[in-house]
């Protein structure tokens, strides 16, 4: 999809979170998210690299930093530990389980929001992705072998590792003479594929 295209639908999508927040009804993305969360298994982690608020909000973020060439502090080695997102998705879903028991309303994804924006502002949006969202602790699962996702053509990549360094969340490796994309961790975010100088990277059916 285009990049324009991509962030006319990003944007959109913000507004409409903005408005449930305002409307008093943010309880209906969580429909929005179960939806994709479904369609996950088959289209890929196409609700972070086009739905997600969260998402959209550190991506200006990370491209001031570039402009301004901040550098974030340095990351503790225990919160790259794959338990990490799981505690997180933990405790965000007893914040919720308790929010519906007691009748209290805890504006969970908002503060989801604020964190995601802090994270990025302190460190880098990666280490957010990978260990502190609780939505991406789901999708990792749904998305291990979808049907449609981003791929690199091992055979024509050129090893340059261009896409590995624009990749928001680390999702791409080095190998002897090609990288590849792990889509579990893939947030469909189309950044490698535009970077790519011989265009072997593409999101099509396996």
């Amino acid at each position: 999809m285009h990049k324009s295209i991509q962030t006319v639908v990003q944007i959109g999508f913000s507004v409409l979170f903005v408005i449930l927040i305002f409307q008093g009804t943010i309880q209906l993305w969580m429909g929005i998210f179960a939806i994709s969360l479904l369609m996950s298994l088959v289209f890929s982690r196409f609700y972070c690299g086009y739905l997600c608020p969260i998402n959209t909000v550190m991506k200006p973020i990370t491209f001031i930093k570039k402009k301004l060439k901040l550098q974030g502090i340095a990351v503790p080695s225990f919160l790259r530990h794959p338990s990490v997102r799981y505690i997180a998705l933990g405790i965000t879903a007893s914040i919720f389980i308790f929010s519906i028991i007691s009748g209290q309303q805890i504006p969970v994804l908002p503060l989801l929001v604020l964190i995601g924006a802090l994270v990025t502002i302190l460190t880098n949006e990666s280490l957010f992705h990978r260990a502190f969202c609780p939505y991406g602790a789901l999708l990792k699962q749904t998305s291990k072998r979808p049907r449609y996702r981003i791929v690199i053509n091992e055979d024509q990549c050129i090893n340059c590792g261009k896409c590995a360094k624009v990749c928001p969340s680390n999702a791409i490796s080095r190998h002897e003479t090609f990288h590849r994309i792990d889509s579990s961790e893939c947030l469909t975010c189309h950044k490698c594929v535009r970077i790519c100088p011989v265009q072997t990277i593409a999101y099509h059916s396996i």
